[in-house]
């Protein structure tokens, strides 16, 4: 609408662009659909509009500086921060994305009526409607054709996630079954009886039964979501690792319960820390730190080069690798989830490695446990690294004199705290370090600028602008700085 500013765009955008980045690149794709039949059906009407989207997506790039800059500067993984790709052959079809089927309402064949209803509305609307349903349709049929790209790993790099991808679609959709509606008040009942007015009346009676799935599933506020996850199925893990001992999650990106980052194009990785995933892990950066140190041992574990990949990760505090094949845990007699199944390649060749440790898992996963990683801080020895004495979360006490591990990357960017100073450091593996420390206690502490709180206080001033600026300057300054009211005289009262 022409009398919507930026500044109406601004919350929606970041708050969906921080939930997803890749809402971003996928609204702005939107708008480029609608420019281009713009040409074609308004052309002295095409840039109405685009130049407050684009407005709202650099503030929202603006507002969202802790997560943007760390991405913008990442090189070559910038695109990582979008999503990461998923297997071709446990992708949709063209006829399974034409009836968004991403869950489990897309079995049904009433899920082809909704697409079935906006077809009807192209076919009905007229004047003013017309120019409306053709941007819709352009939407529509973008958001289709970009996620088929995606599905068949056709954008390179660029593989937003399925959901955010179809979204578009699934909005034209919606508001060209809305126009339907319209098009049989005022562009239908007009002409004299024929095929449109059947059309007209079996396109709404479509939509409404397509709803139906909808409204049954919203019943209960859950929308068929699993009622147990893989914290309860997977608890054990939890009370069985050490301070800093981290846990390898490996599946497919839909599957894992965190953001996670892409190993081939069906299989990517992601890490935990002292134990199940939690808020911290939705958010990661879009290249991971020193993640060639994991990436490339699972991929010499799927061609066949090593049989000792506990022993490869040992380094990086890797305890524990579970293997992921659903969105949740299937429980016989409570839950079944949809299986999304990690590639058969990936479970042939964890079943191949010698140091690593079956141990029953639960539900739709695979658990392996690492008896050779190494504890995140600890005492360094020529053979392995053992824990200290009390250990915490990056604290212990160094019983002996020595040299101790520090398993943290990079390596720059933390100090090891004894009693005595600050220890001399010695970096290892590239990426890790060691420190000579005496007896006592010690603990790493991260001295690098902290850049993300910067971020942070710039994001905080940003959005006060935008506080200011929708409450109205006249209304900040008066609150400001009020002046005082003069009370005019009475009449009466003058003489």
């Amino acid at each position: 609408r022409a009398a919507s500013g930026p500044s109406r765009c601004w919350p929606v955008v970041r708050r969906e662009g921080a939930l997803s980045p890749a809402t971003i690149p996928v609204l702005e794709i939107a708008a480029l659909s609608v420019l281009l039949v713009g040409f074609v059906v308004s052309p002295s009407e095409a840039f109405v509009g685009q130049g407050r989207i684009a407005a709202a997506v650099l503030a929202s790039l603006v507002l969202l500086a802790p997560l943007s800059v760390p991405a913008l500067v990442s090189g070559s993984g910038f695109f990582g921060i979008f999503g990461s790709s998923q297997a071709s052959w446990a992708s949709p079809g063209f006829g399974g994305l034409l009836r968004f089927a991403t869950g489990p309402f897309s079995l049904s064949w009433a899920a082809w009526l909704l697409p079935a209803a906006a077809l009807c509305a192209l076919l009905l609307v007229r004047a003013e409607r017309y120019a409306l349903a053709s941007r819709l349709a352009a939407i529509t049929t973008l958001s289709y054709a970009m996620s088929f790209l995606v599905t068949r790993h056709l954008l390179g790099s660029f593989t937003p996630t399925l959901g955010v991808a179809l979204a578009p679609a699934a909005v034209g959709v919606a508001c060209l079954s809305g126009l339907l509606v319209s098009a049989f008040e005022f562009d239908v009942q007009s002409l004299r009886f024929g095929w449109r007015q059947i059309v007209a009346v079996g396109g709404i009676v479509a939509a409404l039964i397509g709803l139906v799935p909808f409204v049954l599933a919203a019943g209960n506020g859950r929308w068929q979501l699993a009622t147990s996850g893989y914290g309860d199925s997977l608890s054990f893990i939890s009370s069985s690792v050490h301070p800093g001992d981290r846990i390898l999650w490996l599946g497919q990106p839909s599957a894992l319960p965190s953001a996670s980052w892409s190993v081939t194009k069906d299989l990517a990785w992601a890490t935990t820390t002292n134990g199940l995933p939690g808020a911290g892990n939705v958010f990661v950066p879009a290249t991971a730190t020193a993640g060639e140190q994991i990436t490339n041992p699972i991929k010499m574990a799927l061609t066949g080069q090593t049989v000792t990949l506990g022993h490869m990760l040992a380094s990086e505090s890797i305890a524990v690798v579970v293997v992921v094949g659903s969105v949740a845990p299937s429980v016989p007699g409570l839950q079944r989830s949809k299986p999304i199944s990690a590639p058969a390649s990936l479970l042939r060749s964890l079943e191949q490695q010698v140091d690593l440790t079956a141990v029953p898992g639960s539900g739709s996963t695979v658990v392996y446990r690492n008896p050779f990683a190494y504890p995140a801080l600890g005492m360094s020895s020529s053979q392995s690294v053992l824990p200290l004495a009390k250990a915490a979360d990056r604290s212990g006490v160094v019983t002996t004199a020595g040299a101790v591990y520090a398993g943290y990357a990079p390596a720059s960017a933390f100090s090891l705290r004894t009693q005595s100073g600050v220890a001399a450091r010695s970096s290892v593996h590239g990426w890790a370090a060691t420190y000579q420390a005496p007896t006592g206690a010690v603990r790493l502490e991260l001295t690098a600028a902290p850049l993300n709180a910067l971020y942070e206080v710039a994001m905080l001033l940003a959005w006060l602008m935008v506080a200011l600026l929708l409450v109205g300057r006249h209304r900040w300054l008066d609150w400001w700085w009020p002046t005082a009211k003069v009370q005019e005289p009475n009449e009466g009262n003058q003489s």
